[in-house]
């Protein structure tokens, strides 16, 4: 399932920024990937704010559907990550997610979800 974050927040009036949307894959376990989609320009500290705000948007909607066993994915994709000095600098970053700090995962176009998250399933 994939929700537009943009809709949401206009649906229910929610202010500040977010990121563009939030996947939902379920199977024996609920893995979300809250998802930033960025050109070549981006603000580091923003991408972080706005992958923040979307974790705390998609643990409301977990909560209402009452899923109790999930993981949350922070998921920066872009169309070109070479060799770019804010690259390795958000790279380096993490964000907190449930109370845990968070490494991002970095996706470039036409990646598929089960490969950016294969590595970090629970």
């Amino acid at each position: 399932m994939i929700l537009d974050c943009d809709a949401i927040k206009s649906a229910y009036n929610i202010p500040g920024k977010m990121s563009d949307c939030i996947i939902i894959e379920i199977r024996n376990n609920t893995y979300v990937a809250v998802v930033e989609l960025k050109g070549a320009s981006y603000s580091i500290s923003e991408v972080c704010s706005q992958l923040e705000e979307g974790a705390a948007l998609a643990k409301r909607i977990l909560a209402q559907s009452k899923c109790a066993r999930y993981r949350i994915f922070p998921v920066f994709v872009s169309r070109d990550f070479r060799d770019s000095g804010k690259a390795r600098a958000l790279k380096e970053q993490r964000i907190v997610i449930d109370g845990k700090r968070q490494e991002i995962l970095f996706a470039t176009c036409g990646k598929r979800f089960s490969d950016v998250v294969s590595t970090k399933r629970m």
